[in-house]
């Protein structure tokens, strides 16, 4: 079964409450997950704290920060598509060459 994903709001809450003291059980209930998938995400983070790179030609890369948060945005958007959307391979909702141009346009009038 494929892993839930987490917004970056959400993994930020949970960091946030398990550095007050709260359990799993709290994090999941206030962040609409279940007590084993906040567990499981955090055994995660651990494990994979300072581990965001990539490999080219035998070196390590850093990815920054930002775009690590994109990439799970655009991984958490995935699930508001719908099954047309999904099995036609459309973009999730504000991914597409439209969304995008209609957003850039928006900041221009600013």
């Amino acid at each position: 079964m494929p892993r839930e994903t987490w917004t970056s709001e959400q993994w930020s809450t949970a960091q946030l409450m398990k550095a007050k003291g709260r359990t799993f059980r709290e994090i999941g209930l206030a962040i609409d997950k279940s007590r084993k998938a906040v567990l499981e995400k955090f055994k995660r983070g651990r494990e994979s704290e300072g581990k965001s790179h990539i490999s080219f030609e035998g070196h390590r890369v850093p990815v920054p920060p930002e775009v690590m948060r994109a990439k799970e945005d655009r991984a958490a958007a995935q699930g508001r598509r719908t099954l047309t959307q999904s099995l036609l391979g459309d973009p999730p909702p504000g991914y597409s060459a439209l969304d995008r141009t209609n957003r850039s346009q928006e900041v221009a009038d600013r």
